[in-house]
């Protein structure tokens, strides 16, 4: 016994431990990406304590009502450091598997705890990396909220009390993300398989669908639709592939959009939506046990409407859309679910001395338990089903904490720099600050918001510039010019190219020609684009002769530095004899 306790708290321990600990070594206070878009709910709050209306805003398909009312309360209280805000996340993932397992654990009271632990390792995998850093907030006080309905939803003697508080959850999860809204079809599952009457079941219907009419009041599809949702019903095989790789690839294998798709992550997604249905199945053949398998059955069936919504939402980006990390919170509830769906039909003499059928009575629901069923040949494939759920959820903590570690570092290199980069958001070049902060927007709107960010002496901007960041302390980079190339002969439009190592802090890079029978040197102003600092020159406007091209790099501070010089040749005439006066653009 002594041993089994160890092993018990051991269990529980080590997931939290790594995934609190991770989220503290590796969170980095910087507002970026879609924490941007809560700088205009702020700056409103400073004039109406609760800004009812920005707060229900449309966000892309999203209502955040309740994440945004936290950053607000965070903002004022705090001034928003985001270490706070993802360190608050993550605790609700810890208290939502917790309450998820102690859920199941009070229908299912003979079974041990440490059976319990693969729960709390796939729950709160590293592979989470896009929410637990990158304003995830919203979608973990869904999991939360998720969490909460079913413990008050499947209470052994349901007062009215618990059946309210379980539709206040779902409000607040409905209301926090588009995904909170599949808390009340998962909700009703677990009525069913409880065998409630039909005025809870209608009650808790027509409360779900005036929650949603509510949250659709007003919406806009254009800002939220996906032009590609038709492609679904013409291409039901890629649809599927999507979502076997929602499912599956729970143990953050990055799918590169080149790749295509992976056959191994399908697999692992067939597998895992296979004993989700044997788990289902086995929660509706012993449903009147009153067990803790429907509350496998509930997230099962939140899990899947969730990756069907992925599958359709992101099929036009092809399975490298789909294995993204945020999703992975919710696609996890799958193989979690399912495990938690077939605990009772574990294999025999695993954590019980009894055979076959239900693992003792437990509480009856609502009146409805009755004996324990003799065993069937579903017993032999719930047993299998729950070896297959064990060694999968194995193989997501074995192979996912490799790889959440890998991009949790990853994710905080980049913010680091990013954290920079918004500090310096006066003196550096759009391209550059579009890339760091938010490359899906304008870089008008990122400076935007950075700067409301600035004026409300967020803390992001509360402490100072590091050094290295301050304008008359930015050592320039010395650009390398990458067109033309040394020795070339040019004629016509000529496509002139020059890298930097860095951007932040450069206002801009110019390329000086001096040669032929220029008599002063020409100055070129370039633009910052994907393939570096390019400006396009007609070289038909100078002598044709040889010239050299330097770039050189300009900060806010003033301060220079300049390339090596590149010899080239200009050579419109002959050109012009070869191809009867036509003078295209040439990029040597």
């Amino acid at each position: 016994m002594p041993v089994v306790v160890v092993l018990t708290v051991v269990g529980f321990a080590l997931p939290v431990v790594l995934f609190l600990g991770s989220t503290l070594v590796y969170s980095v206070n910087v507002v970026i990406s879609d924490n941007l878009s809560i700088m205009p709910f702020i700056e409103a709050s400073q004039r109406q304590l609760i800004p009812w209306g920005p707060l229900w805003a449309q966000y892309n398909q999203d209502r955040s009502f309740f994440p945004n009312a936290l950053s607000v309360v965070l903002a004022h209280t705090d001034h928003l450091d985001m270490r706070t805000e993802d360190l608050i996340g993550a605790l609700m993932v810890v208290i939502g598997t917790a309450l998820l397992i102690w859920a199941h654990k009070r229908r299912s009271p003979s079974c041990p705890w440490l059976y319990y632990c693969p729960v709390a390792f796939v729950s709160l995998s590293l592979v989470q990396t896009a929410n637990t850093f990158l304003g995830g907030v919203s979608w973990y006080l869904t999991f939360l909220a998720l969490a909460t309905t079913i413990v008050l939803l499947d209470a052994v003697r349901a007062p009215r009390l618990a059946y309210a508080g379980a539709v206040a959850a779902a409000l607040v999860g409905s209301y926090s993300s588009f995904a909170g809204l599949l808390i009340w079809p998962a909700g009703l599952a677990l009525l069913y398989l409880r065998g409630r009457r039909w005025r809870p079941m209608a009650l808790w219907v027509a409360s779900g669908g005036l929650a949603t009419v509510f949250y659709f009041w007003n919406f806009s599809f254009n800002s939220a639709a996906n032009p590609s949702t038709g492609y679904v019903f013409r291409h039901l095989w890629t649809a599927m592939q999507i979502l076997l790789t929602a499912v599956g690839d729970g143990v953050g294998v990055a799918i590169s959009p080149k790749s295509g798709p992976d056959s191994v992550i399908e697999l692992m997604g067939a597998l895992i939506l296979i004993i989700g249905a044997v788990a289902v199945v086995v929660a509706v053949r012993n449903r009147r046990a009153g067990q803790g398998g429907p509350v496998g059955v509930a997230m099962i069936c939140f899990g899947v409407l969730f990756a069907l919504s992925v599958a359709d939402g992101r099929i036009g980006f092809g399975p490298s859309g789909a294995s993204a990390s945020r999703y992975t919170t919710f696609d996890l509830l799958i193989l979690s679910g399912a495990y938690l769906g077939l605990l009772d039909s574990r294999p025999r003499g695993v954590g019980s001395a009894e055979v076959g059928g239900p693992r003792g009575p437990g509480p009856a629901a609502d009146g409805l338990g009755g004996p324990p069923r003799s065993p069937s040949r579903w017993d032999g494939v719930a047993a299998l089903a729950f070896a297959i759920a064990l060694v999968l959820a194995g193989l997501q903590v074995m192979f996912g904490t490799g790889n959440g570690l890998q991009v949790e570092r990853a994710y905080h290199r980049q913010q680091v720099i990013a954290a920079g980069y918004l500090r310096a958001y006066r003196y550096t070049p759009d391209f550059a600050l579009g890339t760091q902060l938010d490359p899906w927007r304008p870089a008008s709107w990122v400076r935007r918001n950075a700067s409301i960010a600035d004026r409300l002496h967020l803390s992001t901007f509360s402490t100072p510039l590091p050094r290295e960041f301050e304008p008359s302390r930015i050592v320039p980079p010395t650009p390398m010019v990458l067109k033309p190339t040394s020795g070339a002969t040019v004629h016509g439009t000529v496509v002139l190219v020059a890298v930097a190592d860095r951007s932040i802090g450069v206002r801009g890079i110019q390329f000086v020609v001096r040669g032929g029978g220029a008599t002063l040197p020409i100055h070129l102003q370039t633009e910052l684009g994907p393939y570096g600092w390019i400006v396009f020159w007609n070289s038909a406007g100078v002598p044709d002769g040889n010239y050299t091209a330097v770039a050189v790099s300009v900060t806010y501070g003033g301060r220079t530095a300049t390339s090596g010089g590149v010899p080239f040749r200009v050579d419109n005439v002959a050109s012009a004899d070869t191809s009867g006066g036509g003078h295209g653009p040439t990029s040597p």
